[in-house]
């Protein structure tokens, strides 16, 4: 078979699959004893039906509050437009928070795109690969004479994105819309599951810095006293934010 046919044939066959043309591969089978459609409309089925389950799992709170008939329509919109391209559905569902924020969408409360960004964050968290944690003990160990050129570097599961909306009260109750307070959500694995946090005000500018690959004095010049600063520290380290403190 020519690389124009094959091209063909696979064009065919994923707009039977996912597509709004279910007839189309029926051209390249061959040998017809009259129960191939029926065959791949049974395939069909399972392939939608095993990505419809995929989105369900991953995004279960976005799917609470919109309610299934709604997110089941807008995750076959999503399945039509982004079919996977990696054989392992773990890392499927990738752009549908964006997907969420498009026309195709039409109009849905704002808030449940960043959920479903949490959502999104919080599994990719969960099956990153670990690292070792930056401990208590090896930061106060750190030089005070090193702030000036000291770096922290985050950790692997380590995810964060700026929201609109205390996205916490969702995550606990999706049929609750969340109140508008913005802040900064930190997701981070500890263990076996990854933890939600959400920052705010200097904290959330003082991580913004450290993670931005600024150093320890950067920071410490985004807080209003040394308490402020080594607390707020301390804190991220407990966390399990970093992995390591680098020179």
């Amino acid at each position: 078979m020519r690389d124009a046919q094959l091209a063909a044939m696979q064009r065919d066959f994923g707009a039977s699959l996912l597509g709004d043309s279910p007839d189309a591969a029926l051209k390249w089978v061959h040998g017809d004893d009259g129960l191939a459609r029926d065959r791949l409309f049974i395939y069909r089925r399972n392939v939608q039906t095993s990505l419809l389950e995929c989105l369900q799992r991953r995004f279960s709170r976005v799917a609470t509050a919109l309610g299934s008939d709604q997110f089941d329509s807008l995750a076959l919109g999503f399945i039509r437009e982004h079919p996977p391209t990696d054989e392992a559905l773990v890392n499927y569902g990738a752009g549908f928070p964006e997907f969420l924020q498009g026309p195709q969408a039409g109009r849905i409360e704002r808030w449940l795109t960043s959920l479903a960004k949490l959502e999104l964050c919080w599994h990719q968290s969960y099956h990153e690969r670990d690292d070792e944690r930056m401990t208590k003990d090896a930061l106060s160990e750190i030089n005070p004479s090193h702030l000036g050129v000291i770096r922290f570097q985050c950790h692997h599961t380590l995810r964060a994105f700026s929201s609109d909306h205390d996205l916490l009260t969702c995550w606990e109750d999706a049929t609750c819309a969340p109140a508008e307070d913005a802040c900064l959500m930190l997701i981070i694995r500890e263990a076996y599951t990854p933890n939600i946090y959400r920052l705010q005000g200097a904290f959330r500018t003082m991580f913004e810095c450290l993670q931005a690959g600024g150093t320890a004095a950067d920071a410490f010049s985004t807080a209003e006293n040394d308490t402020e600063f080594t607390s707020a520290l301390a804190k991220l380290v407990s966390m399990g934010v970093f992995s390591r403190a680098v020179i």
